[in-house]
């Protein structure tokens, strides 16, 4: 199964709640994708991978 989750950010900082979306989204097990809404740092982008996120968009 393949999950998608939208990453909300705020001041260029994943938001909390999409952190967790995406640790619940790794848990159900299979793939997680994140699309990233917002501008976001390439550091934070790369702590949605910590949480489990295989793939990462953003613009």
């Amino acid at each position: 199964m393949s999950v998608l989750v939208f990453a909300e950010t705020s001041e260029g900082k994943i938001r909390k709640p999409s952190l967790e979306a995406v640790c619940y989204a790794k848990a159900m097990g299979g793939s997680v994708t994140a699309v990233v809404l917002g501008p976001a740092e390439a550091s934070e982008l790369q702590v949605l991978g910590k949480y489990g996120a295989q793939k990462v968009f953003s613009r």
